[in-house]
């Protein structure tokens, strides 16, 4: 499908939403959709197909990988499907799962969710997946992609049949058994897998029972399990982790007052080279004004006079007022960076490096990884890690873009109004209550066209 922006997306769900009969599907999503964001990453991403990331608590964001979307998602009833799958592992609990025996254990684990979810789809919610996942794992030589394959007719999908009768069902034992494989030196027992394969699409089998008994029937612990999910699941929420991703920023997107934040950016940046502050810190100097540590009074506890004692002074610490630049990378802001990357490549010449980016963690990216696209972000966001950052680095002036989706300790904004730090806000939304209106010098919103 050629879907220019996520909130397409969007567009397509909420018709299905408004489409769907099914009373409890209508009340899961309904649950969670106004706590889901779309986005979408790009060919060389870590997510190459979808994905779903618990952001925290309450809010997810679900992935899309553009190129994914134009040579595998054919129509909306893929998209559909895509999107439900994904949905499914929010509310079985997937993203929840901290087994130590799972996770050791991860692609077939994930194979497994994902088999159990497509069957319930299937049966149940939106049985014109068949044909996607059809056409996604056609190469049924390899073993993993036969166990995600529907190994049926859809006129067995139709009514249900498939998942009652066990002549059918014997049926696809038999066409198991005589199938040949490409990785066919990893099956120890091939009956056993084709009866592994009924358990797992038609039987209410536990996710743990299917785990372990694949482990007798697949040599798994031995070889690279060669099999592309829908989901990327390896990328589920954990807040110090830190997933690197890039974004196009060729084409300008444009906002309707776009060159007055340049040209304020810029105003604020060029005061900077002329503004020289005086700032106080405390450092120590040896002296002959007694003062006795512990080093003096052994010396005097000797009989030794020590002459020099150390004493604490107030210096003067002479530096110009660069502000320093952060840019919110969490995953509500995602579809505004490449706005934000063009603007501030805009008034480079105006920048000192580094630039920092900010989610749960600060991490540094230089001009040329901003022109690049890069980003390096958990996913989350936490905008006491921006004060404390400032405060920790002596910083008097700094830039925040963000889309004020988040607070900041009572604790945090006392610092920073004791470090008299000038706090300057870009937002890109007015969705949210800014939580730098207290101690922000002053702050732009960007207006969308």
């Amino acid at each position: 499908m050629d879907i220019k922006h996520p909130d397409e997306i969007q567009m397509y769900i909420n018709q299905f939403i408004l489409e769907t009969k099914i009373p409890f599907l209508i009340e899961q999503i309904y649950k969670i959709k106004s706590n889901w964001y779309f986005h979408f990453t790009e060919y060389d991403s870590n997510i190459k197909t979808a994905a779903v990331i618990r952001r925290d608590y309450y809010v997810y964001d679900i992935f899309f990988n553009r190129n994914f979307l134009k040579e595998h998602v054919k129509n909306k009833n893929d998209l559909v499907f895509v999107f439900l799958h994904e949905f499914f592992h929010i509310i079985n609990g997937d993203l929840l799962r901290d087994m130590k025996y799972w996770k050791a254990r991860k692609v077939i684990t994930n194979i497994i969710f994902d088999i159990k979810i497509n069957s319930e789809i299937l049966k149940n919610y939106s049985k014109n997946g068949y044909h996607f996942l059809r056409r996604f794992y056609k190469n049924t030589k390899n073993v993993f992609n036969l166990l995600l394959y529907p190994l049926f007719e859809y006129s067995d999908l139709e009514d249900n049949s498939i998942f009652e009768n066990g002549e059918k069902q014997l049926e696809i034992v038999k066409k198991i058994e005589n199938m040949k494989f490409e990785n066919e030196d990893i099956i120890k027992d091939k009956k056993k897998l084709a009866m592994w394969y009924i358990n797992a699409w038609f039987k209410n089998f536990s996710l743990d029972m299917l785990l372990k008994s694949i482990e007798e029937i697949l040599k798994i612990n031995t070889v690279f399990i060669d099999v592309v999910l829908i989901g990327n699941h390896n990328n589920y929420f954990k807040k110090d982790e830190v997933k690197k991703e890039k974004i196009i920023i060729d084409e300008f997107v444009e906002k309707d007052n776009r060159n007055a934040i340049i040209n304020i950016v810029k105003k604020i940046l060029e005061e900077d080279g002329e503004k020289l502050i005086i700032d106080k810190f405390i450092t120590t100097r040896r002296g002959v004004l007694p003062n006795l540590g512990r080093r003096e009074t052994f010396f005097i506890a000797g009989g030794v006079y020590p002459f020099f004692f150390k004493n604490l002074v107030v210096d003067d610490d002479e530096f110009y007022k660069n502000t320093h630049i952060y840019i919110d990378v969490s995953g509500s802001v995602l579809e505004e960076l490449p706005f934000i990357y063009k603007l501030i490549e805009s008034i480079k010449l105006y920048i000192s490096e580094p630039i920092y980016l900010f989610s749960t963690k600060i991490e540094e990216i230089s001009i040329e990884e901003l022109k690049n696209g890069e980003i390096k972000t958990t996913y989350g966001t936490d905008f006491n890690c921006v004060i404390l950052h400032a405060i920790n680095n002596n910083f008097k002036k700094i830039l925040i873009i963000t889309d004020g989706r988040g607070s900041i300790s009572d604790d945090n904004i006392v610092f920073a109004k004791e470090k008299n730090i000038e706090i300057f806000v870009i937002l890109t939304t007015n969705k949210y209550k800014n939580p730098f209106e207290i101690i922000a010098k002053k702050t732009w919103l960007i207006i969308d066209n």
